[in-house]
């Protein structure tokens, strides 16, 4: 079952936006705002995938609200409705990412759902990627800039982290999104087997080898493959690799012809390759040729912000399988602040599609849960390869980082109180709000 896209419609025009609701009503799941900052509230609330704002509104205009939607959360697909649209002000737009199309009143609603049908790929691509943390923000930025490139790229992060996801976001959004999406786990099999899986093999060259078989290589060509458990391979199938890596050709299992092809690589691994090197397990000119960019996946329990909205996307996701109309219990969220989350997204997602599973009724609580409260469990800060605490930046902008985590955390704590969040940091309200300026963290809906 598609999950219905998710549509935010900004206008302060009421009657407009009440007919567009109903024109949209069955074909996405429909937000309402009526001003430019009511809808950045719902967009950082709300899994929004696309905005649909009118160009004059007081306050803020249609593009520079926009533009503030770009900001906040980039992968969003971004839309100008306008009667009196300024069109050099919509093709400058545009041309700096800000836009990605505009519909005139009165609104063509064939031409609105076209203009999303074609970025629909990248719209489903993001929509596991779920999240408002610095971490993900950044993540998914670098996702955007890296897939308008060919270059080689090394997903990185812990088992459960989402590497697949990022792989496919990539893709989708990329300028190989209408061609082939070819994914080998090099884990899944065994390496003799997994030479024949990646390059081809002719007739006859092992036992049962009937036909000629085209390779994964092959079957990727224009496109993209993904080969995943990279820190796997043995030390043969390493440098196998890395002949195709730096020449783009390679040879079928007992094939004597070279084959060329044009294949962008992802690599993807939840181990320190650097520490493999060092170990001697793994080739240091692979490293090197694989790890051009690098995008890390942060584990969940450094990003905890994060929890509570992949907890209701979840909800949501396998409650509407179940035809549920699934709500999580406080205690539920604050026991799922508590976990570690060893298994990360994985295990989150499981979690919850057990308990949705379970449940007589809409409603989960801590008595459908299987994980154990293990007390407050504090983000680290190092997240790169290494045990160098300074590896990941430098010291004031690592203490940055970890007085944002730790306010972020405090305020989810409190139910977006900054009273009370700034009596579980210890700190007057003051001092507290004063941090909030400095970074100029997103206030969302907290209060007092």
């Amino acid at each position: 079952m598609d999950a219905p896209i998710n549509l935010l419609i900004v206008d302060d025009e009421i009657p407009v936006v009440k007919a567009l609701e109903r024109q949209l009503r069955g074909k996405y799941t429909v937000y309402k705002a009526y001003s430019a900052e009511e809808g950045l509230e719902l967009l950082q609330a709300e899994p929004i995938q696309v905005v649909l704002s009118d160009e004059r509104m007081p306050g803020m205009s249609g593009v520079e609200f926009l533009e503030q939607c770009q900001r906040r959360r980039p992968e969003v697909l971004r839309v100008i409705i306008s009667g009196f649209a300024d069109t050099a002000v919509l093709k400058k737009a545009i041309n700096h990412s800000h836009v990605h199309g505009f519909v005139n009143k009165p609104i063509n609603i064939e031409e609105l759902v076209s203009i999303i049908d074609r970025h629909r790929g990248a719209l489903d691509a993001f929509c596991g990627i779920v999240g408002r943390s610095k971490k993900i923000h950044e993540m998914i930025t670098l996702i955007l800039k890296v897939a308008r490139t060919d270059s080689t790229i090394l997903v990185t992060g812990e088992s459960g982290t989402g590497k697949e996801l990022v792989s496919r976001a990539i893709h989708a959004c990329g300028r190989r999104k209408d061609r082939p999406f070819v994914i080998e786990n090099c884990a899944a099999i065994t390496q003799s087997i997994l030479e024949a899986e990646l390059f081809g093999h002719v007739k006859g060259s092992f036992t049962g080898a009937t036909l000629d078989k085209p390779g994964l290589f092959e079957i990727a060509d224009k496109g993209i493959l993904v080969l995943d458990e990279i820190g796997d391979l043995n030390k043969d199938m390493q440098t196998k690799l890395l002949r195709v890596i730096e020449g783009g050709t390679f040879r079928k299992v007992g094939g004597t012809k070279s084959i060329n092809v044009d294949v962008q690589m992802i690599f993807a691994t939840n181990r320190n390759l650097k520490a493999e090197v060092e170990k001697g397990n793994f080739r240091e000119d692979l490293y090197y040729r694989i790890n051009v960019i690098n995008i890390h996946i942060a584990p969940l329990r450094d990003r905890l912000v994060d929890i509570p909205l992949l907890a209701n996307h979840f909800a949501r996701f396998f409650g509407r399988k179940l035809e549920k109309d699934i709500v999580l219990e406080p205690e539920v969220i604050q026991a799922f602040m508590d976990y570690h989350w060893p298994g990360n997204v994985r295990e989150l997602e499981h979690e919850i599609e057990r308990a949705v599973a379970i449940t007589d009724t809409d409603t989960i609580g801590a008595r459908h849960l299987t994980i154990k409260r293990s007390g407050r469990i504090e983000p680290t800060v190092v997240e790169s390869e290494g045990d160098d605490p300074l590896r990941g930046g430098d010291f004031y902008g690592l203490v940055s980082d970890y007085e944002q985590r730790l306010i972020r955390f405090a305020l989810q704590q409190s139910g977006g109180s900054k009273r009370k969040a700034a009596t579980i940091l210890k700190m007057t309200r003051q001092s507290l709000c004063n941090k909030i300026s400095k970074y100029e963290m997103d206030g969302g809906n907290w209060g007092d």
